[in-house]
């Protein structure tokens, strides 16, 4: 009775709705027509289903609850930050060090080294990694993804040691006739000059 009859059977959908009642459900009867209408924003009520819903699954965790999905979104850049900044750092001085401060053998040695583990693949030491994590209590947690950004990437270290090989050995020199220490040509000299490798290793770390 709250329905205009003006407004019933008077859609597009009369049709489909009729054939689907009379062939699945047998129904019978006279049908009078619906007020189905088509409506676009139902895709935005189902989006903004999808926004609550990580809310309803995660209640327990206050800051999920509070701001759904945009705090998965501040974990992505809390982990990418970290991995970037240590991928970065760890490599460059491994490569600063096997580049410059040892000697040429050393140095393919223990280049050579570092290739191989990088044949490893990741599924071989994926789960023994996760059991250890257990283990220390690490699962879970912040520490549990960042920690594993700690270790070095053979290619990446390959990849600066090539780069800085071809630098000019002079600047480097100049810098400890200067009494610059291996950390400050490192900062000063080193970063500055790589910041290319260093732009390439940040865009595929991320």
């Amino acid at each position: 009775d709250t329905l205009e009859r003006s407004s019933i059977g008077n859609n597009e959908f009369d049709d489909q709705i009729q054939e689907y009642l009379v062939n699945k459900f047998q129904v019978e009867g006279q049908y009078m027509g619906s007020i189905v209408q088509e409506s676009y924003m139902l895709a935005l009520k189902n989006y903004a289903g999808y926004w609550n819903m990580s809310r309803v699954l995660f209640k327990e965790y206050p800051m999920i609850s509070k701001y759904s999905f945009l705090w998965f979104g501040v974990n992505t850049l809390i982990v990418i930050g970290f991995a970037i900044v240590a991928q970065i750092i760890i490599d460059s001085l491994a490569a600063f060090a096997l580049s410059r401060l040892f000697s040429k053998k050393k140095a393919k040695l223990l280049l050579l080294f570092i290739l191989a583990a990088t044949m490893i693949p990741f599924v071989a030491y994926m789960i023994p990694m996760y059991v250890m994590f257990q283990r220390w209590n690490l699962a879970d947690t912040y520490w549990g993804m960042l920690v594993p950004h700690l270790t070095a990437s053979g290619f990446y270290i390959y990849l600066y040691k090539g780069f800085i090989d071809k630098l000019p050995g002079e600047l480097f020199e100049a810098a400890r006739v200067d009494g610059a220490s291996e950390i400050r040509i490192y900062f000063s000299i080193l970063m500055r000059l790589t910041q290319s490798v260093s732009a390439v290793i940040a865009i595929t770390t991320m």
